[in-house]
């Protein structure tokens, strides 16, 4: 179980504290910031969370151990100070092993705690602004007002005990930083630095683990930078080493003694503003992945030869050596277009830049971004020396007398953390928190681990990105992993039901080998960049090429095929096809009529491809991997109505090193799901005869006949529409984890004894009682507010339901979502048989009238639909059904051993149902949520309960 997409960094808010003023005893919970699960921080359903919690213990406020006299002065913010103020704070933390012995005696925690107390009280002695709270002074007249630190203001900084039942594995093995570490650090994402005014400027936690102890540190980032952040733990750690005895030699101390340009007066800096509201702008973050890379000694030493061997400056730093192979690797994996310009920032130490130098510990933010800029075709047509010269110009134009000296302080790297021992060696692991506004793109350096001038990198990237990242060859061969690395392609959104076609008779051949790319959706617009000439992502080798037409002529394909309302209506959807749409637009009524033409085009494309991958490949990742995508044809871009050019049905044939995979691509308007799997079923059996009879009993083929409601004439159904972009809505899916669950045939029955026990309907079904499972499972794990509204829309086959019944093989679509609804509250706090009860209710009173009144209202104001007219993260979609036979289509090659789906419709909250390989009523289920909830949702006990892990 891991614990995914974690968006977190390290520069948010830090506090001191000294001498104990108030002390929490009671266990509370600590929860994971709501950008991982929503705004519902403060429902009910968090008081029993389903995934790992960390309990604080106790809470204490800290104050300087003894009183300190400059400490009544206002200790007031300079600009590079103000410039924060909407900014977060600064996160970081340090993982220890718990040592058997300390000092010859057996370690107890609760001693080291009480040590470690009175040791953060004497360092608050010289670190005194940070146990104070701001003060704004607001001058109306002048409109502005002045920030400052009141030193004494203010309960003290804040030191909390808590406690988590995981291990070292369970935090560094994760490819992703887990989740789980938001909740190591106090003054989390919804704080920014301004809040300083009434939450404390300084936080420390220490968690304690089964088998190791993490200490966290938060900093208002208003008051320090990095490096007076890490000067404070530099100190706390050797105040503590030295117990009593905490004898600071004078120059290691901060200075305060603020600077102020030529021609400033001391005294405060007034802003113009005087409301908060004026300046403060919370920052929302984005999806992000959360990665750790190591790089050592040997790796960084050859990177700096390469660049200084490359380069056209001499003496180009390891340092810059390091970023400019970091700017390329991630310009690459996020595919910028070749034109777009992009910028290197680097955070640059001022301190030593000053003529003459300001002390190497003045206290306060004294950092300046250095930016590098050019086009990311120069950057990446060029080589890694030329990027690292780029970078090295930029600091030594920075630079007049102490260029050294900069470059020195400019490098994160040279940041003592693992100095910082605190009796219990030395560190073996940093992670940083959530502040500093972590964003796509943003890098933390710090040393490695391992000592040397090795480095460690915390990259943030969105999902798709950070996966090309670790497939980008010239990146990984400089990558020292620091634990067993099994490379996955991740976070991959895929759906099968888009378009579908048929075709018989060899009409073209391509035999060129081409490449197949996985869609734009994962590496960004960026597909027809020169870099696409040599991928470093895995790409299906595209061998041959045809379009097929039935193996004899039909008369009755020469008749106009009809699309009906309920085919209308999906021309805005992707694919799930054999001729091609046409569509005749009369503007004096202001409409059009879609029709198919069954000899229009060239007929139903297939396609043999290959991929060196073997079925292990496809199947062990814990997300559907990336590749899958290109299994499939007509991809993303696409919507139905884009059938009036491209095919209505294609298949791929993908041969892997030990499996094949078929993939059958149709439109969406043509058919629903039951005439999709009617195809393959048909299509199996006819191959499966394979002696050129096509003996297919009449009453197993498609009914192509119309159905019209009463009073509807035969004929078109036109739609009030003269142009597609009247109604065309492409769906831009956001960032979703894609993963597959199974429910074994005893654990379906088991959940559906337990809805019919729980619930007040009679006979509900195991469909019924696994869709209320998801529903429930799904809404908790989005962290839906409780007085919010939720859906659940079940794709429901209308075929049955009129009355008189359509044939079981009607040709087109003809499902209609059932939806039910409930607010949050009312769903989570009832139990599962409620739920269930809800969705049986739907389903019973489902008849002739609902399907009748459907048309009738489509009739009299026809509407197009799209995707997100349905999926939010409020509601529950589920399509295809486990009735459906998938696992009969064996071609003569077994039976399949795994369902995949492409691309197509999926969005937040679908879910697809199919039927287990095991067979039995078994039940196979994919879930498209986003990251985070995808996390939680593995973390919920209910629904774990059922799932079989296979």
């Amino acid at each position: 179980m891991w614990y995914n997409r974690c968006k977190i960094a390290s520069v948010q808010g830090w506090l001191k504290g000294i001498t104990h003023l108030r002390s929490t005893t009671t266990p509370t919970y600590i929860y994971t910031p709501k950008a991982y699960y929503g705004d519902h921080s403060c429902s009910k359903e968090m008081r029993k969370p389903d995934f790992p919690l960390v309990k604080c213990i106790s809470e204490n406020f800290i104050k300087p151990k003894h009183e300190v006299e400059e400490s009544n002065q206002p200790y007031h913010l300079a600009p590079h100070d103000l410039l924060l103020l909407s900014a977060h704070h600064i996160h970081f933390g340090l993982l220890f092993t718990k040592p058997p012995r300390i000092k010859n005696q057996e370690f107890s925690f609760l001693l080291f705690l009480e040590s470690l107390k009175e040791s953060f009280s004497r360092t608050l002695v010289h670190f005194y602004p940070l146990a104070g709270q701001f003060v704004t002074k607001v001058d109306e007249d002048k409109h502005e007002s002045v920030v400052y630190v009141d030193c004494n203001k203010g309960p003290g900084a804040r030191f909390i005990h808590a406690t988590l039942d995981i291990t070292i594995s369970d935090v560094l093995s994760p490819k992703d930083v887990p989740l789980v570490v938001q909740s190591f650090f106090d003054l989390n994402e919804e704080y920014v630095n301004y809040d300083g005014s009434s939450k404390p400027l300084m936080s420390v936690q220490v968690t304690e683990l089964l088998d190791c102890i993490f200490i966290a540190c938060s900093v208002n980032h208003c008051i320090t930078d990095g490096t007076s952040y890490w000067h404070f733990w530099n100190v706390w750690s050797e105040i503590h080493r030295g117990s009593g005895n905490h004898m600071i030699c004078d120059s290691h101390l901060p200075v305060y003694t603020r600077w102020y340009p030529d021609g400033r007066a001391p005294g405060p800096f007034p802003i113009p503003y005087t409301h908060p509201d004026d300046f403060v702008r919370k920052f929302e973050p984005t999806q992000l992945s959360d990665r750790i890379f190591c790089f050592s000694s040997d790796s960084i030493a050859r990177l700096k030869a390469i660049a200084n061997e490359e380069g056209y400056v001499k003496n180009i730093s390891s340092f810059q050596s390091l970023c400019a192979l970091l700017w390329r690797s991630m310009v690459r994996a996020n595919r910028v277009p070749y034109d777009q310009i992009i910028h290197n920032h680097l955070a640059v130490n001022n301190r030593r830049r000053l003529d003459p130098p300001l002390p190497k510990y003045y206290f306060g933010n004294f950092f300046q971004s250095l930016t590098t800029s050019t086009t990311a075709g120069e950057l990446l047509e060029n080589d890694l020396g030329w990027a690292a010269s780029l970078l090295h110009q930029s600091v030594i134009d920075y630079s007049d007398k102490a260029v050294h000296n900069f470059v020195n302080g400019c490098q994160f790297t040279r940041f003592d953390m693992y100095g910082n021992e605190f009796g219990l060696g030395k560190a073996i692991a940093f992670r940083s928190g959530y502040g500093n506004s972590k964003d796509t793109g943003l890098v933390f350096a710090c040393p490695g681990s391992e000592g040397g001038v090795s480095v460690d990198l915390e990259i943030c990237l969105p999902p798709d990105s950070m996966d090309a990242l670790e497939l980008d060859k010239e990146f990984m061969a400089f990558v020292s992993l620091p634990y067993a690395y099994i490379m996955r392609y991740h976070r991959c959104k895929i759906a099968s039901i888009h378009e579908w076609s048929k075709g018989i008779a060899y009409l073209r051949s391509t035999t060129t080998a081409t490449h197949i790319y996985t869609p734009k959706a994962y590496y960004s617009n960026h597909m027809c960049s020169k870099e696409k000439e040599n991928p470093d992502l895995p790409v299906v080798e595209r061998i041959s090429e045809y379009f097929i037409k039935p193996k004899h002529k039909i008369e009755e394909s020469k008749q106009i095929y009809h699309l009906a309302p309920y085919d209308l209506a999906f021309l805005s959807f992707q694919y799930i096809h054999f001729g091609q749409l046409v569509t005749e637009v009369d503007e004096d009524k202001h409409e059009s009529v879609v029709y198919v033409d069954c000899n229009k085009g060239p007929g139903a494309r297939f396609i043999h491809a290959a991929l060196d991958m073997t079925i292990f490949d496809i199947l062990s990742p814990k997300d559907v991997p990336l590749v899958v995508h290109s299994f499939f044809d007509l991809n993303e871009k696409l919507v139905n109505y884009d059938g009036h050019s491209k095919p209505l049905l294609s298949v791929q044939v993908t041969e892997l090193v030990d499996g094949i995979f078929i993939a059958c691509t149709v439109n969406h308007s043509i058919i629903d799901g039951t005439s999709y799997w009617h195809f393959w079923n048909i299509w199996s059996k006819i191959h499966k005869g394979n002696d050129g009879k096509d003996t297919i009993c009449e009453s197993d083929l498609p009914v192509y006949t119309r159905w019209y409601p009463d009073g509807c004439a035969p004929g078109p159904f036109p739609i009030p529409f003269t142009r597609p972009d009247e109604f065309l809505r492409k769906y831009e899916p956001p960032q979703l984890g894609d993963r597959i669950f199974h429910f074994s045939s005893e654990n379906i029955a088991r959940l559906k004894t337990v809805a019919n026990e729980k619930g007040s309907a009679k006979n509900i079904s195991s469909y019924q009682s696994l869709c209320a499972l998801i529903w429930r499972s799904m809404v908790r794990a989005s962290r839906v507010p409780h007085d919010q509204i939720t859906y659940n829309h079940l794709v429901a086959n209308s075929r049955k339901r009129l009355d008189p019944p359509l044939p079981e093989y009607y040709f087109g679509n003809f499902c209609q979502l059932l939806t039910s609804s409930a607010t949050a509250d009312e769903l989570l706090e009832n139990n599962l048989g409620w739920a269930a009860s809800l969705l049986h209710q739907s389903v019973v009173k489902f008849n002739d009238k609902d399907v009748r009144n459907f048309y009738n209202v489509w009739l009299k104001s026809p509407s197009i639909m799209c995707i997100e007219d349905v999926l939010n993260r409020n509601s529950v979609g589920v399509a295809n059904s486990p009735r459906f036979d998938m696992n009969g289509n064996e071609f003569g090659l077994g039976k399949a051993i795994a369902f995949r789906t492409g691309h197509g419709i999926k969005g937040v909250g679908l879910v697809f149902a199919c039927p287990g390989i095991e067979g039995g009523g078994s039940v196979d289920v994919e879930l498209c949520l986003p990251p985070d909830s995808m996390d939680a949702l593995e973390w919920d006990k209910e629904f774990m309960a059922f799932v079989s892990l296979s």
